[in-house]
């Protein structure tokens, strides 16, 4: 019997990996519901493979853009800071924009704003936090 079909590549939908999650318990049920869900069959021989990006979330090992941020303003300070030749290797220069914007515009942004609304400012920044952390909670 001659071959007809070669390598065969899922991608499949799983929760979105917080830190602290069993991320084997994660990745076992989603490959049994998706193979249930879309009629095949897990063989001998096949290749599970996980993305590392969800093995660090997994674990709490990554820097969100406030990290970024915090770590540019420290070691930088008020100096100028340029970017050269940017690596655009899966949207990780992308984040790395945004903790530069962060320091760069929205830091001075909420200075300015401080000094023009005062506590007004402040109340309002604690507000929206309570907010958008609920809003994710659901």
């Amino acid at each position: 019997m001659e071959r007809s079909i070669g390598t065969v590549v899922r991608g499949l939908r799983a929760p979105i990996i917080k830190e602290g999650d069993d991320l084997v318990q994660i990745v076992v049920d989603s490959i049994i519901n998706a193979a249930e869900n879309e009629g095949y069959d897990i063989q001998d021989r096949d290749i599970i493979a996980i993305t590392e990006s969800i093995v660090a979330r997994a674990q709490g090992n990554y820097a969100n853009i406030d990290d970024i941020a915090t770590d540019i303003k420290e070691k930088f300070q008020d100096e100028t800071v340029g970017v050269l030749f940017p690596i655009l290797s899966r949207n990780r220069f992308m984040n790395l924009l945004k903790g530069f914007a962060n320091v760069a515009i929205i830091r001075h942004y909420d200075n300015w704003m401080r000094k023009r609304k005062g506590q007004a400012w402040l109340d309002y920044k604690d507000q929206e936090a309570i907010r958008r952390t609920n809003a994710l909670l659901k």
